[in-house]
């Protein structure tokens, strides 16, 4: 049966509180290093209004980003389920919520149709707002650094 990890993948240092790391959503095969990205992009930075963006094949560590870390293992029908309810959740346009805010919210309905264990969404929360070092030491083993 094949698998697919649903991981975080983290740009940006984000030692700012006023400035985050972004926060994408992908999903991969196992040892893969391209996936399928999903995330809000910032369309109009005064009035914090992002729009959703979906990019498929794409390396998961770039230029840009710190690293990533893994959330969840699907099945090939769950992961098709979670990228419908992924595409479906509004991007935030409030003035006030931002990627990582939007990426909690994903999990939370995902964790709502039992895609991702009870509780992923309660321990995501308390990693909103961290720097990606800080990420990286309390997600532990589950941090894959970039190596650029």
């Amino acid at each position: 049966m094949t698998t697919y990890t649903l991981s975080i993948v983290v740009y940006g240092e984000g030692d700012d509180p006023n400035n985050r790391s972004h926060w994408a959503i992908v999903f991969h095969g196992a040892g893969a290093d391209r996936g399928n990205l999903l995330q809000v992009s910032l369309i109009d930075r005064d009035r914090l209004w992002y729009q959703f963006d979906r990019r498929d094949d794409i390396a998961i560590l770039s230029q840009n980003s710190e690293g990533y870390f893994q959330v969840a293992t699907l099945t090939a029908s769950q992961r098709v389920q979670a990228i419908s309810i992924i595409s479906k959740e509004p991007p935030p346009r409030n003035g006030r919520d931002r990627c990582q805010d939007w990426t909690m919210n994903c999990l939370i309905a995902l964790e709502a149709e039992d895609l991702v264990p009870p509780g992923t969404s309660e321990w995501i929360n308390g990693l909103v707002g961290r720097s990606a070092t800080g990420l990286a030491q309390a997600v532990g083993g589950r941090w894959i650094a970039n190596s650029r």
